[in-house]
């Protein structure tokens, strides 16, 4: 009675198994077509000219930290050298165990272009960019995480694209920093691909589904009126993106901007 039943079962479900598996093939494929599709038609303005923008305007990094001490060095040198005049960088030590506070202080000593939180208590990504977002001085806010090292030019190439008064925010391009083994080279791939190419075809379209956390820059207004980060939700960098278009602004992306970062090793 067993066999029958289960002979009964694989008659039944296979050819309703068959036409999910097609519509997924059909799904992705069509997906697929349409990107390249898309890269074809607008390849003239992947790289787009934008040369004029206000250099006065004042700039915040908001650099969150939990556990960094063998990275942020090199992404506080990399500050360092970035060349823009009104700019202030705000690193927020979120209740690390490590040696983070301590190698943070070595690093930074008495810069005036620098403010240092150090929390005691481990409060979350999306509440230490809010903590830093209160005391931001900038016009423009740009959020990066504590293993990225930013292009020395990102603002003269970022800036630009605040132009239009509705845009809300720039994505720029992100790659893996020192890449090893296979692992390694298939995620570099993903976010040249994922975080970089699909990301400014989206922009053309008003419709880039995230403002990823290595390195995005926003209006402080736009931040404000939304509310900040969303501080129960994990994605922040995905829950944010909607609700800045979901308020009628827009998301762009420089692909001429890169910031480089650090993923685990497997």
């Amino acid at each position: 009675k067993l066999y029958k039943l289960s002979i009964l079962f694989f008659y039944t479900m296979n050819p309703l198994y068959t036409v999910f598996v097609y519509g997924v093939w059909l799904l992705a494929t069509y997906y697929l077509v349409f990107l390249a599709l898309l890269l074809f038609m607008n390849r003239n303005k992947l790289y787009e000219t934008k040369k004029s923008y206000d250099k006065d305007s004042f700039v915040s990094i908001i650099v969150p930290a939990f556990n960094e001490e063998e990275k942020i060095a090199d992404t506080i040198k990399s500050l360092k050298k970035v060349k823009y005049e009104n700019i202030e960088y705000i690193i927020i030590n979120d209740g690390s165990k490590d040696q983070t506070s301590k190698v943070v202080n070595k690093n930074i000593k008495s810069n005036p272009r620098f403010v240092f939180l150090n929390n005691q208590k481990n409060k979350g990504k999306a509440a230490c960019l809010n903590e830093g977002i209160k005391i931001a001085r900038g016009e423009f806010i740009a959020c990066m995480d504590a293993d990225s090292i930013v292009q020395r030019d990102i603002f003269k190439k970022t800036l630009p694209y605040f132009d239009n008064e509705n845009v809300g925010a720039v994505t720029v391009s992100v790659e893996l920093r020192k890449p090893k083994g296979l692992l390694h080279k298939i995620i570099d791939l993903e976010y040249i691909i994922g975080l970089s190419l699909f990301l400014k075809l989206f922009s053309l379209f008003n419709c880039v589904f995230v403002t990823p956390g290595q390195f995005s820059i926003y209006k402080k207004k736009v931040l404000n009126k939304i509310g900040g980060f969303d501080v129960d939700n994990i994605t922040e960098d995905l829950e944010i993106a909607y609700r800045i278009q979901k308020q009628g602004y827009k998301i762009k992306n420089c692909m001429e901007a890169k910031v480089k970062t650090i993923t685990p090793p497997t």
